[in-house]
């Protein structure tokens, strides 16, 4: 990761230092905001949630003389994942005793992607503009941070009996759980001041699956069945840039 980081701080420093003088055919610059990230498509018996992470690295632009339209390629290093979690509630009641039992369990799963987006933008106004296109990501790596909380209590006639309560977490490398390329499309609006600084916000969202199939445990019915690939990237970025 420190010598990805050295890479782009390096290349910021070219940039900066070449592309003075230059027409503005071509411009770099660079990029970076934070992710409102969540998944479709999400593991049998889960449900999705939005998570905070961030991205930063690259950004271009190619413009057509005498026109509107322009070509706006990024290189970025893109901080997703996702957040999903599952509820159980069990109910075993007898004459003499009455269980009651609650499983929360949550997954935090957070992905590192090198991201390139491929964009046409439309100015159709002053400094405002719209911009559509495909993205195709590569995954560099992922782990998923899970922790259960389980509540257990036996009334047995009493009501007020207190509960039996346990809880456990780790934290797992699933690299080789989820697809390494994600390939999706991204529809955004950006407003930039004739001295290159913009505003941007985005929308993207995958059109392939992020993680691999498998045989899968439903933690309500707790029968292994077959998860087909799974869990489309979502996104709303919310990005700063300056192009030189």
């Amino acid at each position: 990761m420190k010598s990805l980081k050295s890479i782009l701080f390096a290349a910021v420093l070219l940039i900066s230092a070449t592309s003075h003088g230059q027409d503005k055919s071509f411009q770099m610059g660079i990029k970076g905001g934070l992710n409102l990230f969540y998944i479709t498509n999400p593991p049998i018996g889960f449900t999705s949630n939005l998570s905070i992470g961030f991205h930063a690295g690259l950004c271009s632009s190619i413009n057509f003389d005498s026109s509107n339209f322009s070509i706006r390629p990024e290189l970025l290093f893109n901080n997703v994942g996702a957040n999903v979690e599952n509820y159980v509630y069990a109910n075993y009641s007898s004459i003499s005793q009455n269980h009651n039992t609650s499983i929360h369990t949550q997954y935090k799963i957070t992905s590192n992607y090198i991201q390139l987006p491929l964009l046409l933008k439309y100015q159709f106004a002053r400094g405002i503009s719209v911009l559509i296109g495909p993205y195709f990501s590569y995954l560099l790596s992922a782990k998923n941070d899970s922790s259960s909380f389980i509540s257990f209590k036996d009334s047995a006639n009493s009501p007020n009996s207190a509960a039996t309560d346990s809880t456990g977490s780790a934290t797992l490398n699933i690299l080789n759980s989820m697809n390494k390329l994600d390939i999706g499309a991204a529809l955004g609006f950006s407003y930039e001041t004739s001295k290159g600084l913009g505003f941007e916000i985005r929308y993207s969202f995958g059109i392939t699956s992020a993680f691999k199939s498998a045989n899968y445990i439903n933690p309500s019915s707790k029968i292994t069945t077959f998860q087909p690939t799974y869990g489309n990237n979502n996104n709303i970025a919310l990005s700063i840039y300056y192009l030189f």
